[in-house]
């Protein structure tokens, strides 16, 4: 009865791997994940790795063996789903070869409207903003068998530019609760915390800003940024220019990202377009306030004095590092609303964002696909009366 095979085309970095992959791998009814990306993947229970190992080519040639390493292995193991986790390339390619060899095609849009909105342009700003691109995009996302989203705002853009409702299914990241988890502290190695990749995307520019304003108000402020990328020697230059080289710690990436948040008393993330940030729900599962922009899906999970700040974002970067200043600082004032927006943001991973609950949502929407086995209905009518998130 354990015969359902996903093949997943993605680029993911290890701890967002784990994020959407853990949810399927829990399904005793999954029996194979295969997982044909760039790096070697980490080590999961019934995912195979196919690695294809860096562009050295060229980005078109590399997609050229993505589409012939995909191909093979979809003719010699027939799974029951092709999945494309990024619109570009790989829900085109999950697109087009799950159509050629007859096999249910599933799309994943993690990052937010801005994925598809003019060609990916503002999540990608590799490209020049593309009209046409969009509605590629578009046209085949209304042809998928299953599109999932990682919120409420991303699904209601695409419901209202033709996606049918039904078959748009609601499904972020999930968060290993056990791993992600508070630790008593009597005190904070930081006052703040950002965990992004160092691109334009991220805004760590403006995150060092906000530390260099807080700095006027507190002159022992200690913040860290967890992650690395192209722009680390341009941050760290700029962080020296704003006198506050001392007051910020440039960690780099670290894969065990549990063991970092739990050391600020505040997580900060700048980003100018986001889905449902990863780092954002792991936070929150470790009981740390937050406080982001009011972008892409973060709203589903941030809300305003409760579990953190949601920064509005009119791109008028004055008024931005304002606000940001302004919450934060209210938050490094006062430990009891810290505590009591970290418990809230821990109660709110809890009841719909952890793995378990990543599962039994996957279970219920396989169950729809009428590709897999009857044991999906059975168990889905007895197990779950669940609405995906």
């Amino acid at each position: 009865m354990s015969d359902v095979s996903i093949i997943v085309s993605t680029t993911l970095g290890p701890n967002l791997t784990r994020g959407k992959l853990l949810p399927l791998v829990e399904l005793p009814e999954v029996r194979e994940v295969i997982l044909v990306q760039n790096d070697a993947a980490p080590r999961l229970p019934k995912v195979r790795s196919v690695t294809l190992g860096p562009p050295r080519l060229g980005r078109l040639l590399h997609v050229v063996l993505r589409v012939i390493v995909l191909s093979v292995q979809i003719l010699r193991t027939r799974p029951s789903v092709v999945m494309g986790i990024y619109m570009m390339p790989h829900g085109l390619i999950a697109y087009l070869l799950g159509r050629m060899t007859r096999r249910r095609v599933c799309i994943h849009v993690i990052g937010g409207p801005s994925e598809v909105i003019d060609g990916g342009y503002w999540v990608d700003q590799v490209r020049r903003p593309n009209k046409h691109l969009e509605r590629l995009y578009l046209a085949v996302l209304r042809r998928a068998d299953l599109v999932m989203v990682v919120g409420t705002e991303t699904k209601t853009y695409l419901a209202n530019h033709g996606v049918s409702a039904d078959r748009i299914h609601l499904m972020s990241s999930k968060i290993d609760a056990h791993r992600f988890r508070p630790m008593s502290r009597t005190s904070h190695d930081y006052d703040l915390l950002l965990a992004a990749r160092l691109i334009p995307l991220k805004r760590i520019d403006l995150f060092l800003r906000i530390v260099a304003d807080l700095k006027r108000r507190y002159p022992h402020i200690r913040a860290a940024i967890l992650g690395d990328g192209p722009l680390r020697g341009d941050l760290e230059n700029l962080a020296r220019s704003l006198g506050i080289a001392h007051h910020v710690d440039f960690l780099g990436f670290h894969e065990e990202t549990h063991e970092y948040y739990t050391r600020a008393k505040v997580f900060v993330l700048t980003s100018s377009s986001e889905g449902l940030s990863l780092a954002v729900l792991e936070a929150m599962a470790c009981g740390v306030p937050v406080v982001v922009p009011a972008v892409g899906d973060l709203a589903d999970v941030v809300r305003n004095g409760v579990t953190g700040y949601l920064i509005e974002d009119d791109h008028q970067e004055p008024l931005v590092r304002e606000a940001f200043v302004a919450a934060l600082a209210n938050l490094l004032e006062h430990a009891d609303l810290r505590r009591t927006l970290g418990a809230n943001a821990r109660s709110t991973i809890l009841d719909g964002y952890t793995v378990e609950d990543g599962a039994r949502r996957w279970r219920a929407v396989l169950a729809g696909t009428q590709t897999v086995h009857p044991a999906f209905q059975i168990a889905a009518s007895k197990d779950f009366n669940v609405e995906s998130r």
